[in-house]
């Protein structure tokens, strides 16, 4: 029997093929939208952490889309996240705070995903990496702060990147790889991890 779940009717009763076409791109859009209204007190959290459950669960763009209908417009109609070409001059960062946040979920940022000098991490219960390979190297230091509860943090970084981890653990771990270069420049691309840990764990590994 065919899987019939892709599926739905029409205003006329006749089945209609749900669009699942960039659905793991309007995902990530949909949950960094959710992510800034509740870092902008717009969602309080138990709205939050339903809306970032069924963002995970939902199987169209147009379930995707009911998540943020009536979210203010100046944030819901905020442009993909479009890839760019690697440079060898790094890229230019903002000023103010890019926030990720995890709850009960495990989320793997990839590509262009920096935004910002400066990344807030909150987790709870989750697994979060953050992955800097494909990433266009900033010409400056990164700061990731995480507060991180009964969660995994994983850093990924090429192996001419440098890492400087300065995360506090609390009954938890910090560790970093054996290819990891510890030592940040004065002046170039590095990143540096601060914070707390509790219950759980931050790696940093170079591949």
């Amino acid at each position: 029997m065919s899987d019939r779940s892709d599926l739905r009717e029409d205003s006329s009763g006749h089945p209609q093929r749900r669009s699942v076409v960039g659905l793991p791109a309007k995902r990530e859009r949909t949950i960094r939208i959710l992510s800034e209204c509740f870092a902008k007190n717009i969602l309080e959290m138990e709205e939050f952490e339903r809306r970032i459950s069924l963002a995970h669960q939902a199987r169209s763009v147009q379930d995707l889309a009911r998540l943020i209908d009536d979210i203010p417009g100046d944030l819901a109609e905020a442009p993909e996240e479009v890839q760019k070409p690697a440079s060898s001059k790094g890229i230019v960062l903002r000023e103010d705070e890019q926030p990720v946040y995890g709850i009960m979920m495990s989320r793997r940022l990839r590509g262009q995903w920096l935004k910002c000098r400066t990344v807030n991490a909150r987790t709870l219960m989750s697994s979060l990496e953050f992955d800097f390979r494909d990433l266009d190297l900033p010409s400056d230091i990164v700061e990731i702060n995480v507060l991180a509860l009964m969660s995994s943090v994983v850093v990924t970084v090429p192996e001419e990147l440098p890492v400087q981890l300065e995360v506090v653990p609390i009954l938890g771990e910090v560790k970093e790889g054996r290819r990891v270069k510890t030592a940040l420049p004065k002046k170039g691309p590095g990143v540096r991890i601060s914070g707390f840990i509790m219950m759980g764990d931050v790696k940093v590994r170079a591949r």
